[in-house]
């Protein structure tokens, strides 16, 4: 969708070099919209490109979230916006390609991340063994935030600040 925002001079070029005043930081099934910081004006037309794209059913953008929303999905602080990739689409920051490429009709097969953790189906798997870990101990369901603090704590690292925290339920005492 960055090809969007070049087309309305949101990213340019300018003596060589690649300049924005927005664009979009995507990650597969989500992808963040950065602003310049100040400039209404780029966020104005940045969220109507966006709007317009998502009046098209095939755009692929389930949702735009506001930054109210994104604190629930452990989203920085300088990120005022995300969009949300339907099922069987991703995000991409190509400027070259077209907008939406149907890569089922290509024959291509394609797994990404980044879709909301509350999707129905959208889940994975998490397995867990060690010398400290208890054998057999059922994890349940978990924050995707918690796995890092838990790898961390494994290895014996710290990570602090961080958001999540470390499976101590896993863990011998």
């Amino acid at each position: 969708m960055n090809n969007l925002l070049q087309e309305k001079g949101l990213i340019y070029e300018e003596n060589g070099e690649m300049k924005w005043r927005a664009y979009l930081q995507c990650g597969g099934g989500a992808a963040y919209l950065h602003i310049r910081q100040g400039d209404e004006e780029a966020e104005q037309i940045a969220l109507a490109v966006i709007g317009d794209h998502m009046r098209d059913e095939s755009s692929g953008i389930e949702k735009l979230y506001a930054r109210d929303e994104l604190d629930y999905f452990h989203v920085g602080q300088t990120t005022k916006y995300m969009l949300e990739a339907k099922r069987d689409y991703c995000f991409d920051e190509s400027m070259n390609e077209p907008t939406i490429v149907d890569l089922d009709k290509q024959g291509v097969k394609f797994a990404t991340h980044g879709y909301s953790p509350d999707k129905d189906g959208y889940r994975c798997n998490l397995v867990v063994s060690g010398e400290k870990i208890r054998n057999g101990h059922p994890i349940g369901d978990i924050e995707m935030v918690d796995i890092a603090p838990t790898m961390a704590k494994i290895l014996g690292i710290d990570f602090n600040p961080g958001d999540g925290r470390p499976l101590e339920e896993i863990f011998m005492d």
